[in-house]
């Protein structure tokens, strides 16, 4: 029989507990995997539990990647994610360390149903990120430019009522 190598603590001696690693999972991570799994139908249900599990952190968080969540889930492409972050507070034109918007990663990306619903929700066309461009100067998507430059004019004519901006977008 092999001898054990000797570890130097009596076989008596109290295992030493384990530190519990607090590990801070990105809240838009947390918000894909659950909607993803979700049903349509328990929308709301979801809603409530997402609001519970955000209150211990701060929605409009850059993240270590440099991202809010909200242009993560912008960058992904991730619609429902985007539509459920905005129900939860997310701020439409919170600037990551880039300097750009949900709406510009919309803009840039293609992603023209995500425009349409940043621009309904408040999304501001004259932000520049720190190259100085504008969402509008960033895209190749000849549908998302002429969404944009429309929002534009729309924007640059005396103010109209929330209904009238939501039919024009």
């Amino acid at each position: 029989m092999q001898d054990l190598p000797n570890t130097g603590r009596n076989d008596s001696s109290p295992e030493p507990k384990k530190r519990r690693v607090s590990r801070k999972v990105p809240i838009d991570m947390v918000l894909q995997v659950q909607i993803a799994a979700a049903e349509p139908r328990d929308r709301e249900a979801l809603k409530k539990r997402l609001r519970k599990q955000i209150t211990c952190c701060e929605i409009n968080e850059i993240t270590t990647s440099g991202l809010t969540a909200l242009n993560q889930c912008v960058l992904d492409g991730n619609y429902e994610s985007v539509k459920m972050l905005v129900e939860l507070g997310a701020n439409v034109n919170k600037r990551d360390r880039f300097g750009w918007t949900p709406l510009h990663y919309a803009a840039s990306e293609g992603y023209e149903k995500i425009c349409r619903y940043l621009l309904r929700n408040g999304a501001n066309l004259r932000v520049e990120n720190k190259d100085g461009k504008f969402p509008v100067e960033v895209t190749d998507d000849e549908i998302i430019l002429r969404i944009l430059l429309r929002a534009t004019l729309i924007f640059n004519m005396p103010p109209m009522d929330k209904a009238s901006l939501k039919h024009s977008c």
